[in-house]
């Protein structure tokens, strides 16, 4: 393979959203519909690439996290793809009040329909990307000779409460908290599509009985 016939690898961000149950933590994972030209009907965790515009979107002045070395339009791009793909918005008003469930239901409706911008969207509602909660995970990269690639950084994240997580019905097709565990086990009885960056951070969040125990581990610089 010559270096004219690789395919560089486009920046991504993924979100691995936990919440604790009553005798586990559980992820939030989404099935990709079987037409999507990466990873189809793969179960994977809310993200995507990153774009132009992640890395013009300005973060608040003490949001609680250093910025990533590499650029804070990961983060952005974060907040941004788990919203258009989960429904789970990571941000408030400038007040610190919180979005409602209808507001939020419109906004993803006109993201969908292309009528506004993600980063056009925050400004004209007054909104404040919150990405104190997003701890930095790991970063995975497609190998290459894969027809499609992206160097990609994996965030973790607690449950947003009072909001609940819906597949967007065009890239995602279905969405459920599994504890990692099963989420191995199904996998394993070919139930459920992994692929490796998936499999590799389930097994990871098994080791943890909790959110805090989990958080306990990631709470360094991003780095």
């Amino acid at each position: 393979m010559t270096p004219s016939d690789l395919v560089p690898a486009r920046d991504a961000a993924t979100v691995v959203i936990v919440r604790n149950a009553p005798h586990d933590l559980e992820v939030l994972l989404m099935k990709r519909t079987s037409r999507a030209s990466f990873v189809a009907g793969a179960h994977v965790f809310p993200g995507g690439a990153v774009d132009a515009e992640d890395a013009a979107h300005p973060l608040p002045v003490g949001s609680g996290r250093p910025l990533h070395p590499d650029g804070h339009q990961f983060l952005v791009a974060a907040v941004r793809e788990c919203f258009e793909e989960a429904g789970l918005l990571y941000a408030h008003y400038r007040d610190g009040a919180p979005t409602s469930d209808d507001q939020r239901t419109r906004w993803r409706a006109e993201l969908a329909r292309g009528d506004r911008m993600f980063h056009q969207l925050i400004a004209d509602e007054g909104l404040v990307l919150d990405v104190g909660p997003l701890r930095y995970l790991s970063r995975w990269v497609t190998p290459v000779g894969s027809p499609k690639r992206f160097d990609a950084r994996f965030f973790l994240a607690p449950e947003l409460p009072g909001q609940v997580a819906t597949p967007d019905r065009n890239e995602i097709t279905e969405s459920g908290w599994f504890s990692p565990s099963e989420a191995l086990r199904r996998a394993d009885r070919g139930e459920m599509l992994l692929i490796l960056p998936t499999r590799m951070t389930l097994q990871a969040l098994a080791t943890a009985s909790s959110i805090g125990e989990l958080f306990s581990r990631h709470l360094a610089p991003l780095r």
